[in-house]
């Protein structure tokens, strides 16, 4: 029936970037491509995210995500003027593991809430140079270090509606006396079912969902040497979205990003607007 279908797809094809409670079926491996641009007052960054999503278990669910990024840099380097010079390629490899607390399922309700743990392998390049000049090691496709991560995650399903939030900590390793700030991310999102009002059990309908998201992170101080860089600060993404089910195994979706608050003074300069297309298979 469609809104079982439904029911055990939504933990994988949920909001667009905020985690969720629910843990993707053993029977429904997935494979995610997110394209996003995003556009900063010193970098244009255009960035790809191969996510593939398999659960062992009822209750663990992992996901690797392998990223290639594009930055087009305005560089600052040293006492001289600005150069525009670019870097291409892999970046910092992630393994999530996601692991179920507490699921209660109704008729096209839910109740979920699970823990998650993540690991971050240095595979970015992390000495590029402009020139002859080193590039910001903040603006390095990878940080040079390993990275862990511990986060959690609910969500409230009802009927059409839909509400999550998202507390997730990172944490990165020193590398050649350098190491990225921590990070502190806090998303809310709801999501809601635009068509159909119910789902009829004998026809497969295509299915339209708005979604609402707020993104927040705190980045502490990069560490270079001794010194803090003093490049930390707190910003702020308002970010509406829209996901369609075109059959039942493939989902679209599309998001804009704007900055609604941020005090951050590092190398990327002020936040402008950011976008995301995805595709997801659920096989």
């Amino acid at each position: 029936m469609v809104f079982i279908w439904g029911m055990c797809t939504v933990s994988t094809t949920a909001q667009i970037f905020t985690a969720n409670g629910g843990v993707n079926s053993p029977e429904l491996p997935t494979v995610i491509e997110l394209l996003s641009y995003r556009s900063f007052d010193h970098v244009q960054e255009t960035r790809s995210l191969l996510q593939l999503l398999y659960s062992p278990l009822p209750t663990l669910e992992t996901r690797l995500t392998i990223p290639t990024l594009y930055r087009d840099i305005d560089v600052k380097t040293g006492t001289g003027p600005r150069e525009n010079d670019s870097v291409f390629g892999m970046g910092d490899v992630e393994l999530r593991l996601k692991y179920s607390l507490y699921q209660t399922d109704g008729v096209i309700t839910s109740t979920r809430w699970a823990a998650m743990v993540e690991a971050t392998a240095p595979t970015g390049e992390h000495h590029a140079n402009a020139d002859t000049v080193e590039i910001p090691r903040k603006l390095q496709l990878g940080s040079g270090g390993w990275g862990l991560g511990l986060g959690t995650a609910f969500t409230v399903i009802r009927n059409r509606h839909r509400f999550s939030v998202e507390l997730f900590y990172r944490h990165r390793t020193r590398h050649d006396g350098f190491r990225l700030g921590d990070t502190y991310h806090l998303n809310l999102a709801y999501w809601y079912r635009l068509t159909p009002a119910e789902f009829d059990p004998d026809e497969e309908e295509i299915e339209v969902r708005a979604v609402f998201e707020i993104l927040s992170t705190y980045r502490a101080d990069s560490i270079s040497g001794p010194s803090s860089l003093d490049d930390g600060g707190l910003e702020v993404w308002a970010a509406p979205g829209v996901q369609i089910y075109l059959s039942g195994n493939v989902l679209i979706e599309a998001a804009v990003q704007v900055p609604i608050f941020q005090n951050i003074n590092d190398p990327f300069g002020r936040r402008n607007w950011g976008a995301t297309l995805g595709v997801k298979f659920i096989f």
